[in-house]
């Protein structure tokens, strides 16, 4: 059932949330944000990045609290850590995006060269991945 939210949830929330505004770099920051949003399951990491409270790797660490306690506890499971591999780059792709669409949108920069940049990462994401096999 639906319920209202506080309308202070929802400033906070929009405040966040990249608008496109005729802006297309923060629609590549919409993009990362919806990536980190569905692997770190929670919001929350995102908004403390784009905060400048929480690095993406501090951000990762703290949505993956209980995962690791369980591999303390359980021990690793080499299966779920190579997928993990895979999640924790594409996040880090998604952070780098979303850094360089910042520094874009501040410097005025052609969106072009972000597309550029993006794909650069994504491409050096994958080689890394490849390696890894």
């Amino acid at each position: 059932m639906h319920l209202p939210q506080p309308q202070d949830a929802l400033t906070a929330a929009a405040a966040i949330i990249p608008h496109s505004n005729g802006n297309a770099s923060d629609l590549w920051r919409l993009g990362a944000t919806h990536s980190v949003t569905t692997l770190t399951g929670f919001g929350a990491d995102r908004a403390g990045a784009a905060l400048g409270q929480l690095s993406v790797a501090d951000a990762w660490a703290a949505a993956h609290v209980d995962e690791d306690w369980n591999m303390a506890q359980w021990g690793r499971d080499e299966l779920a850590l190579e997928r993990r591999a895979y999640r924790e780059a594409e996040m880090q792709a998604a952070g780098a995006c979303s850094l360089c669409c910042a520094r874009a949108a501040e410097s005025g920069a052609v969106v072009s060269l972000l597309t550029l940049c993006y794909s650069l990462l994504l491409f050096a994401t994958w080689l890394l991945l490849r390696r890894r096999a």
